[in-house]
């Protein structure tokens, strides 16, 4: 199917040749040939029906299962691994609802034991790395060379999906500690395409070092997470950091709401494209280039969004995401609780079959609860924080255990008793919510890891709050 943003449409992106002296059409490199003719695939299976892609999933599912009770000690522990290998098809569906959920903490307990002893051939290197640790304590995982072709060529998707033009220079603000110039955008982008130059900055440079290193880059293309974007789009929108050649805005590591994206378009005039993703599980949904909404990655995984009675979650409501990635051999996921939530949408007017999440909403830690068991996931960057408080550069909003508030900003002075006062009308009400609220000035508010900052976080764990 020939359809925008597709496989079909990379012809005239300058594709990269491998042999001397042959311009078009080009020859690509092995690698590069390897992702383009996996995503020749994906550009068909986006287009299948519900029925056709799980049929295929549980295919691969059962792959990687019988593997995993073969070589790794945590799925030879229960017998409901080994049992569901030997249900029928017909009924393999409904018996998968059934294996039990594996949380973050339970992965972490498990260690070692979650590794897989041996490995099938041609899966190539297998290496060890850990989460960012956002959540307190970090995750170590391991993945493949074929786990990483797969990110590869999804992120290869992703840029396909939204027609880049990948001769133009990228940006990127993250938490790789290399800083400069590179000839080309990296991976998977230079594998197949002649690439412009990249740019990187590590993510916990000042903003005022961002700001200035944008302005010498003048990139087309820009990618960070929210809240460094949102420190950076306020500059602009103030007329201290015009962008002219900005085309377009990409997101990873937090949640986006539509403020943000309302403020990059008056700040620069483009456009912001998310991608939802988790270090151990790889990028499991990105956003659609027609409606704007989130397409999971069904060729990477199965992602589940359960309601809390552990049953899958009609379009509308909101429910926690559950994914099983498919072709990690060496560390292999089965229901893995991500801690997430989303809510999911009904199918998507694009025609694809890819399932449609409307929202993504963060993790149980960003919720907020209310002493009547009432909760809600708080949007704050939709309040006018530079009306309610000029002065203020950057703030979390944190619920401890008595459902008390505490506002922690870095701001150039201390709030004044009227900024205080009209920060607490105006935040108490957009919350809904009459709870106690204090104020403290910082000097640095704790990023993670990956350089991420959370507007809102919890104290209160899921068994304190009243209602799931």
């Amino acid at each position: 199917m020939n359809e925008p943003g597709g496989i079909d449409s990379a012809g005239g992106m300058g594709l990269r040749t491998a042999v001397e002296g042959i311009a078009w059409p080009a020859i690509v490199p092995d690698a590069g040939a390897h992702l383009l003719a996996l995503n020749l695939q994906l550009d068909r299976s986006q287009w299948w029906s519900l029925e056709v892609m799980q049929q295929h999933q549980f295919k691969q599912l059962r792959a990687l299962l019988a593997h995993a009770v073969a070589t790794v000690p945590h799925y030879q522990r229960d017998d409901a691994y080994r049992d569901w290998l030997c249900c029928p098809d017909e009924d393999a569906r409904t018996a998968f609802r059934e294996l039990p959920l594996l949380t973050r903490r339970q992965a972490q307990e498990a260690g070692k034991a979650l590794y897989a002893s041996v490995l099938p051939d041609h899966h190539g290197m297998v290496s060890e790395d850990e989460t960012s640790g956002s959540t307190g304590v970090p995750l170590r995982y391991r993945t493949t060379s074929v786990a990483g072709f797969f990110w590869n060529a999804i992120a290869l998707r992703e840029h396909l999906w939204h027609r880049r033009d990948f001769a133009a220079r990228h940006a990127f603000i993250r938490s790789r500690d290399e800083a400069g110039l590179a000839p080309t955008w990296g991976l998977p982008s230079n594998l197949v395409f002649a690439c412009g130059e990249s740019a990187n900055l590590p993510i916990r440079r000042p903003l005022s070092e961002k700001r200035d290193w944008l302005l010498a880059m003048n990139p087309h293309y820009l990618m960070t997470t929210p809240s460094t974007l949102r420190a950076l789009a306020e500059i602009a929108f103030e007329g201290g950091l015009p962008l002219p050649r900005l085309r377009e805005v990409r997101t990873v590591g937090e949640t986006v709401t539509d403020s943000l994206r309302q403020l990059v378009h008056k700040a620069w005039g483009a456009g912001l494209v998310d991608i939802y993703s988790s270090s151990e599980c790889g990028l499991l949904a990105l956003q659609c280039p027609q409606t704007g909404h989130f397409h999971a990655q069904s060729e990477w995984a199965v992602v589940e969004v359960l309601n809390p009675q552990g049953k899958p979650c009609a379009p509308g409501d909101v429910g926690r995401i559950v994914v099983s990635p498919l072709h990690n051999f060496a560390m292999p996921l089965v229901r893995y609780d991500t801690g997430d939530f989303a809510e999911v949408g009904e199918a998507c007017p694009c025609g694809r079959g890819l399932p449609r999440l409307t929202r993504i909403l963060g993790r149980h830690r960003n919720r907020l609860f209310l002493p009547d068991g009432d909760t809600s996931w708080p949007n704050l960057s939709s309040l006018p924080w530079v009306d309610l408080a000029p002065s203020l550069h950057r703030f979390q909003l944190l619920q401890r255990r008595d459902h008390s508030l505490l506002l922690r900003y870095e701001a150039g002075q201390v709030f004044s008793p009227d900024e205080c006062e009209r920060v607490s009308r105006a935040l108490l009400a957009h919350l809904r919510c009459t709870l106690p609220l204090a104020f403290e000035r910082v000097q640095a508010l704790p990023l993670s890891n990956a350089g991420k900052l959370e507007d809102f976080i919890t104290e209160i764990d899921a068994a304190q709050g009243t209602r799931p």
